[in-house]
């Protein structure tokens, strides 16, 4: 086998495992993308808060519900139910 044949073989060899590792590259970001979105999904958080008194359990209306290190909240209803939206999995409610 002559030394030019050997070279193309190995520049051959070369380039398709460049494309291949590219694929696998572009097919990595293409799934972790994906994944990280269906991670962050955002959610909507439904709950009352009551307080207790004699053993029954009253609604607190008025009470305050934050998102922890943020100033973005709200307050529950006359009935002590609130609602959320777009709160991540990894929120905290305080």
């Amino acid at each position: 086998m002559s030394n030019t044949t050997q070279y193309m073989r190995v520049v051959n060899t070369g380039i398709k495992m460049s494309t291949d590792r590219f694929h696998i590259v572009i097919l990595t970001l293409l799934l972790s993308t994906t994944l990280l979105s269906q991670n962050t999904s955002d959610e909507v958080v439904r709950g009352m808060v009551y307080t207790i008194e004699e053993e029954k359990q009253i609604p607190l209306p008025g009470a305050n519900i934050l998102w922890a290190g943020t100033s973005t909240g709200t307050a529950t209803d006359s009935q002590g139910r609130f609602e959320l939206e777009r709160v991540s999995n990894s929120d905290l409610l305080v």
